[in-house]
């Protein structure tokens, strides 16, 4: 007789044997058993190579002929980290114990590393080893808005990037398009930061600004995003170059919704302005009941007439003067002295003998040279489409109605006489009229526009502009070697920058510039 059992675990087990024969005599003996212990077996999946930073997946089983036996697992990744416990869904049923597991993990760095798993049945642990193949992933570096600034401001960036390799370190490149290539200061925690940077232009344009960063294993990844230098005067709508006086002039109940600059003096009587005011080589004269919205700024004097407003600072690198009722909502810093009238009020402090005001730079006015054609006259109340090309003089008699369409023009001088209209239709595209001589249009003319917004209606002008009164303008008017007259009770949407710039009364002024497309000008100085 050969009496066999199974047990489902190890151990030393007392076996009890009783025999009994036909005539029920009993006989019986014992024995210890010794069940050794058999260790786990333990199947692991493939690793799939992956990159660093995405989730590693181990799964396995592990099987033991004592189905008796609590299966624990354990895990080391392989790159410095404690062995952790490995978890999963255990069964003790016959024939075997069973541990399914299933761990994720996210390496940090990429190499080669050797992932050991182990199963203790409670008496001796089982263990296994694979390899992780684990690739770099190369850095992604975010986009930065688009910039618009003008000569002389820094121009500053702090453009983030993140890495799955929470363990990679990097380095950092910037190219600012105009030559110039700086490495970026680079700060970062676990893989991810940001590079910090600043430039000043040495001239307007437009400009691809390059972000770069490296990682340690050589990985790159580039952002880019355009950066537009305006010159100077595209600070503001209304800008009179000449240094002899004045430079601009506003005559009464004229507004202008944005900001003012002259090279020499800047007379305001009885205006409004929502903008700065900026003389740069003269004074800052705001005659009677004159308003301005903003800040105030001369190389020489500041003066606000009786009942005139400034609601922001007013600085002078002469002297600041408050006449009868006037009022300064800010502060009035003067190199020389600030001289206030009795009834005169300023809110914020007073300083004077003050260092002169910061003078930003300003590239002068450019107009590139136009040539010459056929010359083209709209007779009066006639119509006209006129397509982009090179022409002599155009004229649009009284009444008459001339098309322009998006593209770029060369005229010798272009005259519109009284009730004539000019359209312009922009469906897709700017207008560019380059004009040798001189623009003059009559009283009462009315310009309409379609598709794009003002800013995309540029007058390059060699002579002088003159927008009659009554009418209804469209467009930026650059004219370095003119004067610029706007009449009385006219509206314009766009810019005026000339030698100098004179507004009569009634006059509303909406600021829309012309920067991209004045910058687009080949041969801009």
């Amino acid at each position: 007789m050969r009496p066999a059992f199974i047990s489902g675990r190890d151990g030393t087990f007392k076996v009890h044997l009783r025999v009994v024969d036909s005539n029920g005599l009993t006989a019986t003996d014992t024995a210890d058993v010794i069940v050794l212990n058999v260790l786990p077996r333990i199947s692991l999946e493939p690793i799939v190579p992956s990159p660093e930073g995405t989730l590693v997946v181990v799964r396995g089983i592990a099987t033991d002929p004592g189905w008796l036996d609590h299966l624990t697992g354990r895990i080391q990744t392989g790159d410095g980290t404690p062995a952790r416990d490995l978890g999963g869904r255990l069964e003790n049923f016959r024939p075997d114990a069973t541990l399914r597991f299933e761990d994720g993990y996210r390496y940090g760095e990429n190499g080669s590393y050797r992932v050991t798993v182990c199963v203790d049945d409670g008496t001796a642990p089982a263990c296994v080893d694979r390899t992780a193949e684990i690739a770099n992933a190369a850095p992604i570096v975010s986009t930065e808005p688009d910039r618009t600034v003008f000569e002389g401001d820094t121009v500053s960036l702090s453009t983030t990037f993140t890495d799955a390799g929470r363990l990679d370190t990097h380095t950092a490149e910037i190219s600012w398009g105009d030559g110039v290539t700086e490495p970026g200061v680079v700060s970062e925690v676990a893989g991810s930061g940001s590079v910090i940077g600043s430039h000043v232009y040495a001239r307007p344009g437009v400009y691809t600004v390059s972000v770069s960063v490296r990682d340690d294993d050589g990985a790159v990844d580039v952002s880019t995003f355009p950066v537009t230098v305006g010159p100077g005067f595209f600070r503001f709508c209304l800008y009179g170059e000449r240094t002899t006086s004045p430079g601009v002039l506003v005559r009464p109940n004229s507004i202008v919704n944005c900001g003012v600059g002259s090279n020499g003096n800047l007379q305001l009587n009885q205006a409004t302005v929502t903008g700065n005011l900026f003389s740069l080589g003269g004074n800052v004269v705001l005659s009677q009941a004159s308003r301005i919205r903003g800040e105030t700024t001369a190389l020489g004097d500041v003066t606000l007439a009786a009942l005139s407003q400034v609601r922001g600072n007013a600085r002078a690198g002469g002297d600041v003067v408050l006449r009868a009722n006037s009022r300064l909502e800010g502060n009035a810093t003067a190199g020389g002295v600030v001289r206030i009238a009795p009834s005169a009020v300023v809110t914020g402090t007073v300083v004077t003998g003050a260092p002169p005001p910061t003078i930003p730079p300003m590239s002068p006015l450019f107009v590139a040279p136009s040539t010459s054609g056929a010359n083209v006259v709209v007779p009066p109340g006639g119509n006209l489409i006129l397509p982009p090309g090179e022409y002599g003089r155009v004229t649009v008699g009284a009444r008459g109605v001339l098309r322009l369409q998006e593209g770029t023009y060369a005229f010798e001088s272009f005259t519109v006489r009284a009730d004539g209209i000019v359209t312009l239709e922009l469906r897709s595209g700017p207008i560019d009229v380059n004009v040798g001589g001189a623009v003059s249009f009559g009283p009462r003319v009315q310009m309409s526009l379609s598709g794009l917004p003002a800013d995309n209606v540029l007058f390059r002008v060699g002579g002088s502009v003159t927008l009659a009164g009554g009418g209804n303008y469209v467009g930026t008017y650059v004219a370095p070697n003119g004067r610029i007259v706007v009449g009385d009770t006219t509206i314009l949407r766009g810019a005026l920058f000339g030698e100098w710039v004179e507004l009569g009364r009634n006059v509303d002024v909406f600021g829309f510039p012309a920067l991209r497309l004045y910058l687009s000008t080949e041969g801009l100085p």
